[in-house]
Order: C-alpha cells, then structure tokens, then sequence
C-alpha cells in the first residue's frame, strides 16, 4: 500500500495537469473564436491546392458556407473572375514555390449571389511547419476601396477632356490674333499681353496632360511608341526650345555620349522639359542652368543641375510622390500640382532606368536621368 503522502503527491500532479489541459483547451477555443470572427477571409490548403481550413468569415464576405469550400481545390475549382484567373494561379503558385515569402496580389473573387468583390490577398507558405502544414493565405475586401479609386479616375479623366477643348480653341485663337498683330504693326504692349497669354495656356496645357497621365499611369493605359534616335541632338534640340521660352536663365548645353536609344522620344521630352522647368522654377533669375548628356557603364545619363536653394534631404525621396510639393515659406506662390516629377519617374521607369536627385541646401540640384543604351 503506497504512502498517503505519495498518493497526496500523485492527485496533486493529475490536478495540476488537468489545469493545464484545461488551460490550452481554453486558449484553443479563444485563438478559435478569434480566428472566426476576424473580418479577413483565412484560406490554408495543401500543395495540391487541397483546402483543409476555410474560415467563417467567408460566409459573412463572399455568402459560401464553410462546408462548400472545404475538400474543394483551390485550382480547378476557383471561386474567382475569369478575367482574374492568371493573376490568382501566379499569386498561389508563386506562394507555393516560396517557402516563408510573403507574397501578395489583387483580383476579384466571386460571391455566391454571382456578383464579384475585389480582394488583397497575402499567402505565406508554411508547409514545412509541423503545426500547420499547409499554405496559409488571407483576402480582404477592398472593393469599396477600388470603386472609390476608379470614380475618382473617371472624375479626373472627364475633366482634363472637358478642359482640353476650350484650351485648344484658346491657344488657336491666341496664335492667330498674334499673326494678325504682326502683320498689322501693332503696338508692342498687346503683342506682349498675348505671348504671356500663351505661355499660361502652356502652362495649363501641361497641367492637364499631367492629371491625364497620372490617370493612364493608375490604370495601366499609358501609350509608348519606341523609335531608334541620337540621343544628344534630341537633348539639343530641346534645351533649344526651352531657351526660346525662358529669357530669365541662360541654359547651357553639353552633349558627349554619341549615343543611340531605343526608346519613346515625346515621353522622354515630357520628363526633361519636367525637369528643366523646375530648375528655371526654383532658381533665382539670371541664374544659368545646366544640362549634360553623358555615356557611363553602357548607360546614358542626362543630368539637369540648377543653383537654387537646394532640396531638404527630408524630401529627396517624398518629392517623387503622387502630390506632394514641398512647402517652401519663401516662396509659396509657385505653381504645380506636385505629379510632374511621379509622371517622370513612371516613364523613366518604364524605359528600365531611374530617376534621381543630389541635392545640398544652398548648392542647388541635380536630377539624373539612367537609362541602358540597348533599351
């Protein structure tokens, strides 16, 4: 017969125990409710593409019971747009190929009503882990948030048409009151009344092609047409251009590179007359402004330095951004709506190179255009 003290010892250990079965079975239950009523969607399926796991959210989201999607296969019996198909099938089997690398992607999945919602979805490969065994992946609805983004596309789409006509009859106009002037002798005042006149309607000519891009860039519709051209008397060309325009900065011009590009010429004369213009923009008059065409490492790098106040190396980076200007208290008068230098990023990018600035306050600034000859 053993002790009492031993037996004491003994339900002491099976209490205990039992308190801490009790103790998981009671986290289990709370990590489950917590699990079930998460707003986002919880997909875990096997490398087959085999779903083990479907959470309660799907019903709430999407209106599937969680016994529909459970045992079905996530590939050959997808809940998702036909448009939107490859995106899915890129997104899961690059989860799949991946092991611990976050991956993410947006399409439209279906609801059982038959209507479609767009998604964010992030999967990450756990399938080596003992406790899981599986890929893990979760959606959440944004369509809200999408249709948002496309009204506010259309908006921005219908009124840069509706303000492209009027200017256009405009400019017209303007050009032909100057020719009739010259022709009659006019006196110099009105002559000079109408050239500041189309220099503004320039101005606002390239405000609205910028809201225009911003707009083609979101929506993936942005136009590109490639020739093969000489890159330094297409550089020439243009600081010459821009001379003829600005009689407050002398614009100095030197081209070496004797190189070929491959690339859209109006969309790269977009984002040098971009830069060019800033420079004359945050640089003091009489103050010159320099652009150089250089070949280095097969790349061909042209650069637009100005001497202005220089940029705050806070906002090197932001200054690439959709909207974002920065706030100068000295100046606060200067025009723009802050998309000129993301629209030039975007094309620059787009032709595989970069875009970048060196700055120091005082010393002004140089962007750099980086593009591969063989673009």
């Amino acid at each position: 017969m053993l002790p009492k003290e031993s037996m004491q010892s003994d339900d002491s250990q099976r209490q205990d125990t039992l308190s801490e079965e009790q103790a998981l079975l009671g986290r289990d239950e709370q990590f489950h409710l917590w699990i079930e009523n998460i707003a986002d969607i919880i997909t875990v399926f096997k490398a087959d593409g085999t779903i083990f796991y479907q959470s309660a959210s799907i019903t709430r989201l999407l209106g599937w019971a969680v016994e529909e999607r459970v045992g079905q296969n996530i590939f050959t019996n997808p809940i998702t747009h036909p448009d939107d198909i490859q995106a899915q099938q890129t997104f899961l089997f690059d989860a799949i190929n991946n092991p611990d690398k976050v991956v993410t992607s947006t399409f439209r999945l279906l609801r059982k009503d038959g209507t479609f919602c767009y998604i964010e979805a992030i999967a990450r490969n756990l399938l080596h882990h003992p406790l899981v065994q599986g890929i893990v992946s979760t959606y959440r609805d944004i369509t809200e948030r999408m249709e948002l983004e496309k009204r506010k596309e259309e908006f921005i789409r219908a009124a840069s048409h509706e303000l492209r006509a009027p200017i256009t009859n405009l400019k017209g106009h303007t050009q032909v009151l100057k020719m009739m002037l010259a022709e009659h002798d006019a006196m110099e005042e009105p002559v000079e009344y109408l050239s500041i006149m189309d220099k503004q309607i320039d101005r606002l000519t390239r405000l609205i092609n910028d809201l225009l891009d911003v707009t083609k860039i979101r929506a993936s519709m942005m136009d590109y047409k490639d020739t093969l051209f000489e890159v330094d008397p297409f550089v020439r060309d243009l600081v010459v251009l821009l001379q003829h325009n600005s009689s407050h900065h002398t614009l100095r011009f030197r081209g070496e590179s004797h190189a070929t590009l491959f690339a859209d010429k109006d969309r790269l004369a977009q984002v040098i007359i971009n830069l060019v213009m800033n420079a004359i923009k945050y640089s003091p008059r009489g103050c010159p402004i320099d652009i150089t065409v250089a070949a280095e490492d097969n790349r061909v790098l042209i650069r637009v330095r100005d001497y202005g106040k220089g940029i705050p190396e806070l906002y090197r980076q932001k200054i690439f951004e959709r909207f974002y200007r920065v706030r100068d208290t000295d100046n606060d008068n200067r025009s723009g709506l802050g998309i000129g230098l993301y629209v030039a990023r975007e094309i620059v990018a787009r032709h595989h190179g970069e875009l970048s600035v060196e700055s120091q306050p005082g010393e002004g600034s140089t962007f750099t255009i980086s593009l591969p000859i063989n673009a």
